[in-house]
């Protein structure tokens, strides 16, 4: 797999030609970040760690159109990215948006380097999982 590097801000990022679609029964995980806020029946000493908790299978269509979003701005990689979270923030109800937000802040939270992926590329990712996220807030 190729990379290019591409500026974000101050920081130089390293970015991937091509990304792994996830199916979508894996959504379910960053849509416990919408749920109910009910924790496991088995705790964990981790703070983020809650593979047991209750995900919110409504909002899973939205949050999967914005992770297109998400993913069509890192490809783009353009100076339009924020307009571009705006516009689909505009397209999603009021009443959804902020489980939105906390599904997609759940998954920022959680993503693993080098579990995941490099260093770079999580700073990169979770820079437009943020301009999602705010667009969502306003």
């Amino acid at each position: 797999m190729g990379a290019r590097a591409v500026r974000l801000g101050r920081l130089n990022h390293v970015e991937p030609r091509s990304l792994d679609v996830t199916p979508r029964a894996d959504l379910s995980h960053c849509m416990v970040g919408a749920g109910d806020g009910k924790r496991g029946k088995k705790q964990f000493q981790a703070p983020l760690a809650d593979p047991y908790a209750e995900p919110n299978e409504a909002l899973v269509p939205v949050v999967e159109d914005t992770l297109r979003s998400v993913t069509a701005a890192l490809l783009a990689d353009t100076a339009e990215a924020a307009a571009a979270a705006a516009a689909t923030a505009a397209t999603v109800p009021e009443a959804q948006r902020a489980g939105i937000a906390k599904s997609l802040s759940y998954l920022r939270d959680r993503v693993g380097v080098p579990r995941d992926m490099s260093y770079p590329a999580a700073m990169h990712f979770r820079a437009y999982l943020n301009l999602h996220i705010a667009a969502m807030m306003e």
